[in-house]
This record gives C-alpha cells, structure tokens and sequence, in this order.
C-alpha cells in the first residue's frame, strides 16, 4: 500500500469543436498537482518481476492560462478549471533484489475528467464532466528503507481525451507529464 504526491506538467491541451465553430488550437495550461493512493500485489509465480497495482489518482491546477490569447478564437482567452480524478490498473516490471526497486510499466485506466466553468470573452459556458478511459506509463525507483517501508521517486506520462457536449461542445486532449513521490507499507 502506498500513498503519492507530485507535481504535473501539461502538455498544451488541443480543444475540438464538435460544431466547427472555431478551429483545432492549444490550449495553455498552467503546472499542477496530484495526489494518489494505491494498493499493489506481487504473484509469486513471477519471483516478484512483475507487480500489479490498483492506483487512484487527483489531479488538480492544472488550469487555463488565463494570459494566453487565441486566434482561433477571435484573440480571446479562456479562464477556467480542470480536475480529473482517475483510477487505473497498473502493470509493472520490476527488478527485485537488493534494496532499489527499479521498473517500468503501464496502467490503462478510467477518468472522470471535471471541466469548470469556462469564460472567454465576458461570456461563460457552464462546467461539464466527462468520463473516459485513459492511459498513463511509468518509469521510476523504490528504494526499501526498512523491510516494510519503502519510499519511491516516479515519472508518468498520462493522457486522456475527454468529450464535452452541452455549451463546451468540445473534444480535449489532455497529455500532462508527472514527477511523484511516494511511500510504500508492504506486509
């Protein structure tokens, strides 16, 4: 079992009309945060090579940059909130002996994606939520501080391309990069 805390790298996020009423454009995005919590196994059948993990995360700021203006949108910018919570199953490779736990992996996953409210130009759409699958890979290194505690240093690379109908009327394309830090119990 563990719990996780990190800071989150957007990627400009793409927005899609679905009505065609503005062309495809990045979005800035401000930096963020996330919080996690996860609960692993380790099948004996694989000499503690592969773990396997059910993984929750928060991801929280990572905001419209309210600065940024848009051609595509009649040079206008867009003031608005994002937060995904996100649940994945998480697959990794592991290398087992000594102390340091190096691995890579992947988790596909589900996300609940909360757009808030967004305004643009003295006018404002109402927030919307999305679910969608998403995906995220990892790369990091545990290291065993006693037998049971353990601390870890991760990188994700996370997407997800949530669809908003309503007045958003829009596709997104979220691709956000995470440096985490974790602590680990194991039994």
């Amino acid at each position: 079992m563990g719990i996780l805390g990190g800071y989150v790298m957007p990627r400009d996020m793409t927005l899609h009309a679905k009505d065609g009423s503005y062309v495809d454009f990045d979005a800035t995005l401000k930096n963020g945060g996330v919080f996690g919590i996860k609960a692993g196994y380790l099948p004996p059948f694989a000499s503690k090579y592969l773990a396997t993990e059910l993984e929750y995360n928060y991801i929280f700021g990572t905001d419209f940059d309210s600065g940024k203006t848009y051609s595509a949108i009649s040079n206008q910018s867009l003031d608005g909130t994002n937060k995904i919570q996100a649940l994945f199953l998480n697959f990794k490779l592991r290398y087992p002996e000594g102390a340091f736990h190096p691995y890579i992996g992947i988790g596909p996953g589900y996300s609940w994606f909360q757009a808030g409210d967004i305004t643009s130009g003295g006018t404002t759409m109402p927030g919307e939520t999305s679910s969608q699958f998403c995906w995220q890979l990892l790369a990091g290194l545990d290291y065993d501080i006693t037998k049971n505690w353990g601390v870890g240093l991760g990188y994700k690379y996370f997407q997800v391309k949530p669809s908003f109908g309503g007045q958003i009327n829009a596709d997104y394309d979220y691709t956000a990069h995470m440096i985490t830090l974790g602590v680990n119990y194991a039994f």
